[in-house]
């Protein structure tokens, strides 16, 4: 074998994929076939800044985004109330069909090889740290130039409910209890983190009338640019919230000891957004009521995932918790939620490429690294397995840049900041986030992914035909037009007073700039788009062309500054530090910078910004002083 994967998650799916569709001979080992692509927690794939990382994944070549479309059953945009920096698609997934998808994707891959066995030890050359091979419990000694690590939650993995503690990586599924001691040996830093997941309910047993309806958008948002159809029909979502009664039996029950989070059972960081409700309890206690939303699992069944009530309750405090809750009053649960804890390595000991730097040809991707979520595992595990694939193949590696994506702002935070809690993507996370929009995917990595190869659908092959469509309706946009007396009125209608006044003072002129208008706050976007596409003679489908450009003309004066800062700062990382710089304290530093400094001895100004412990305030002041001691 040229690779092996280890682990069926979504790291493991997206590595075996990449490395097999780039030609390589790759085998998955997995503990359990049948879980391959299990969404353990709730059934949804996106959201915000996840969304972002599902649609670079399906630019790039990888499956994620066509997977979570062709099993989407509740669509949406989030955040669309707020800029379009920060509009993010989700979608609720069969659960079910996500994983036929997946599976089947897996075995049409003619270079793919998948066996159900336990990885227990990775095996070196000898007299060097690179990898030979693997051993696993059934077929022994499988020999191989490079390996990737996928456990996710499975790496000594204990499950808690309630007083009850089970060795495993998801309920029903058993543990790997040996591959960490095999890491450990050969001098990894682990450390141990903890997750959790809600209970399922049974539908008809839930009241409705008190439940909130939340309907899927129309039309439905798509994560690919190859999935064209709706497949499956849409399901409403339910919103509900807890009530005083929640309150005051949680608070009874953590203060007699009954929450394994705190008495003393789990000691370790869960992920701070997705906290557990005693969490919320204990850590919020001025809010009395919390949201909960209801969502399906499947088109087929009566399963509702309980979002917003992950609990490491034991089953009868569960099923009393529940009844508390408006709606849910004689639900009858299918499923118990837990918690568990597991072990990852420290992502300061990885490369860029996800290579670990003490192992050769060894690359780490996923929940292993200290992340949440399947959409960082997925696309952490395509970056490992593409670099893996060009490191046998000698080729360059695939490099992802904080400016340019979603996907290097989390590596680069992992790998250089390292994690304190279990890492998710936000797009509070990204300095540049407005230009790092859902929207403009293809101009940021249209040239990234062609060097892969990876991606070969027709869609794909025709974006240097959408393009140049794009670059046609910036100059449509940018030139002054006639309008029809109807978009006239339309354009009125919608605008606020003042900017009223100004839209009709210009009609006393034969033409008038789109341009202009667009740079007035009261003009929506979407009346841009039924105008564009009409205009276009094209389908809603290729409205988000339209959506690119009219944003790029509206946040032209921005993008543009921020284009600007990201020169200058990609030029300063490359400044070189003289070693007369810190021969003594500069005069704005304080000393606890300074001793960080001169602990690590950084070459370059991009040594420092990745240096834990500085501060921004720190980093501009030394910046300064290097282009001044340049100079």
């Amino acid at each position: 074998m040229d690779i092996v994967v280890i682990g069926g998650g979504h790291a493991g799916i997206e590595a075996a994929l990449a490395s097999s569709r780039l030609g390589l001979k790759t085998l998955l080992i997995t503990k359990l076939v049948d879980s391959i692509g299990a969404l353990s927690c709730n059934p949804s794939i996106g959201g915000i800044g996840k969304g972002q990382l599902v649609k670079e994944i399906d630019i790039l070549g990888g499956e994620m985004g066509r997977a979570a479309d062709f099993s989407s059953i509740h669509s949406n945009i989030l955040n669309l109330s707020k800029g379009p920096a920060v509009w993010s698609t989700r979608s609720q997934i069969d659960s079910n069909i996500y994983k036929q998808y997946v599976l089947n994707s897996l075995n049409k891959e003619s270079s793919l090889t998948i066996i159900q066995d336990e990885v227990i030890r990775i095996i070196l050359h000898k007299n060097k740290r690179i990898v030979r091979a693997i051993k696993t419990k059934i077929n022994n000694i499988i020999n191989c130039q490079a390996i990737i690590v996928c456990t996710g939650t499975f790496l000594k993995g204990l499950i808690h409910l309630g007083k009850l503690k089970l060795k495993g990586g998801r309920f029903c599924e058993t543990s790997s209890d040996r591959l960490d001691q095999n890491l450990l040996e050969f001098g990894f830093i682990l450390d141990r983190f903890k997750t959790g997941t809600s209970p399922r309910i049974n539908k008809l047993s839930v009241d409705f009338k008190y439940l909130k309806i939340q309907h899927p958008m129309n039309p439905i948002s798509k994560f690919s640019l190859s999935s064209v159809n709706s497949y499956l029909p849409q399901l409403p979502c339910y919103i509900t919230r807890t009530t005083n009664k929640s309150f005051l039996f949680l608070d009874k029950i953590i203060g007699r000891g009954k929450s394994p989070l705190y008495n003393g059972q789990i000691n370790t960081k869960g992920p701070r957004y997705c906290p557990s409700i005693e969490d919320k309890i204990i850590k919020f206690p001025e809010k009395k009521i919390h949201q909960i939303f209801l969502e399906p699992q499947n088109l087929n069944s009566s399963e509702f995932y309980l979002n917003g009530l992950s609990t490491s309750l034991s089953p009868i405090n569960q099923q009393y918790l529940i009844r508390t809750i408006k709606g849910l009053e004689s639900a009858q649960i299918i499923k118990f939620g837990y918690n568990i804890e597991y072990t990852f390595v420290i992502p300061t000991q990885l490369y860029p490429t996800m290579e670990t730097k003490y192992i050769e040809n060894l690359f780490f991707a996923g929940q292993i690294n200290g992340t949440t979520g399947y959409e960082e595992a997925a696309i952490q595990g395509f970056i490992a397995g593409v670099n893996a694939t060009k490191k046998i193949q000698g080729k360059d590696p695939l490099l992802l840049h904080r400016y340019n994506s979603y996907s290097g702002i989390l590596i680069d935070d992992l790998i250089n900041k390292g994690v304190s809690e279990p890492y998710r993507i936000l797009t509070s996370r990204a300095e540049y986030r407005l230009i790092l929009r859902e929207d403009n995917i293809v101009s940021r990595l249209f040239n990234t992914s062609n060097q892969i190869g990876l991606n070969k659908y027709k869609m794909f092959k025709s974006l240097f035909y959408v393009q140049q469509l794009a670059h046609n309706i910036l100059i449509f946009i940018q030139n002054s037009i006639n309008f029809h007396e109807r978009i006239n009125f339309f354009i009125i209608e919608t605008l606020d007073r003042i900017n009223r006044d100004f839209y009709i003072s210009q009609l006393n002129y034969s033409k008038i700039s789109l341009l202009k208008i667009s740079e007035k706050s009261g003009v929506f976007i979407k009346q841009y788009i039924n105008m564009l596409v009409k205009n276009f003679k094209m389908n809603k489908y290729h409205s988000w062309i339209i959506l690119k450009s009219v944003i790029n003309l509206k946040y032209s004066g921005y993008i543009k500054s921020i284009r600007k800062e990201v020169c200058i700062n990609e030029k300063s990382k490359k400044l070189r530090i003289p070693f007369s710089l810190f021969s003594k304290r500069p005069k704005y530093i304080s000393k606890e910078v300074y001793d960080k400094l001169c602990e690590v001895s950084p070459k370059t100004i991009g040594d420092i910004i990745n240096t834990n412990g500085i501060t921004p305030v720190a980093i501009n002041i030394l910046t300064i002083m290097l282009q001044r001691f340049n100079k």
